[in-house]
């Protein structure tokens, strides 16, 4: 049940709406070690107040918001299936998801550019086909008496979404693609390495020709690693290098970091340690992701915290019990 009332215009919106949403779950083990499940979960989703509300929004002239007091909510179905195995004998294990959403009744925005104006009005409609399959793996193994574990895992989204351009009907379709791959190698008490790599790849394409199809896409290459030397002194150093294409050239960047701490511990048991640590040496700690709304594509550049330095002391206070 909704209601609301907007004073300077003598509006009351009054809106009542029933849904059953109903869930399930069923879940089989394979054998001891390997199961498999599969669940479907219903959501609604109701339209917010300013969206319903009908009246014109004028408080920025050149982008008017009118409100459609006839939006229906959204519904929601989502189905994902899981499986899941691990191997004792071996430890490697792996575990793998995959989803599917369709939408009923979404709500999407329908952009209207007045003629010999440069006045845009928005409105919201109800529309149906917009649909969304999601892919998730993940996969470990140890390696030649478990000193070295390989990891690998990688994922796809893949959307199919709707909105409208002066009323005519537009899907964006938009995938994104991500494969990492990382390898760690540890000699207990001695030294921890790990060297990883991942690409990612996101393209849309529009079925209006005035929009342009756009692909970006990410390749980034990491090594770190952690020594134990004498005296209970601790160095470590990690090294990684970003390349992106394709993003709007006055964002695009190609970072190379570098972070490195010296720790040494003190006291019995190793309850007091002193760590200096340095972040991005270089001073090239930039972020550049890609986000794909609707008609909109929004290319971010984020100037995170770069080079800093800390110092710190870590103190443990832990008593255990004497033997009964």
């Amino acid at each position: 049940k909704l209601d609301g009332k907007t004073p300077s215009r003598d509006v009351v919106p009054h809106i009542n709406n029933l849904n059953f949403v109903p869930s399930a779950k069923v879940q089989y083990s394979i054998n001891k070690t390997s199961s498999l499940s599969l669940n479907y979960r219903g959501q609604n989703n109701q339209p917010a107040f300013t969206q319903i509300q009908p009246v014109r929004d004028v408080s920025n002239p050149q982008y008017v918001v009118v409100g459609n007091a006839n939006l229906k909510p959204e519904f929601m179905n989502m189905v994902s299936l899981q499986y899941r195995h691990f191997s004792i004998q071996s430890g490697s294990s792996l575990f793998t998801n995959f989803s599917f959403t369709h939408i009923q009744d979404k709500v999407v925005t329908n952009r209207i550019s007045r003629q010999n104006s440069t006045i845009q009005e928005t409105e919201f409609l109800n529309a149906n086909g917009f649909y969304d399959l999601r892919g998730f793996y993940h996969y470990s193994a140890p390696i030649a008496g478990r000193i070295l574990t390989f990891n690998l895992n990688g994922s796809v989204d893949y959307t199919n979404n709707l909105t409208y351009i002066n009323s005519i009907r537009n899907v964006g379709k938009n995938m994104v693609f991500a494969q990492n791959v990382q390898m760690n190698f540890q000699i207990e008490d001695l030294i921890e390495a790990d060297l990883r790599s991942s690409y990612t790849v996101n393209k849309i394409k529009y079925n209006i020709p005035s929009f342009i199809d756009a692909s970006a896409n990410t390749f980034s290459l990491g090594l770190g690693g952690k020594v134990y030397l004498p005296k209970k002194w601790i160095l470590s150093v990690d090294f990684s290098q970003r390349i992106n294409a394709g993003y709007s050239n006055y964002i695009n960047a190609n970072p190379t970091i570098l972070n490195v701490y010296i720790e040494k511990s003190f006291l019995q048991n190793d309850m007091m340690a002193v760590r200096l640590q340095g972040f991005d040496l270089f001073n090239k700690n930039t972020g550049v992701r890609r986000e794909v709304v609707g008609n909109d594509i929004f290319d971010m550049r984020n100037n995170r915290l770069a080079r800093y330095f800390l110092i710190s002391l870590n103190i443990r206070l832990q008593k255990f019990p004497s033997k009964i």
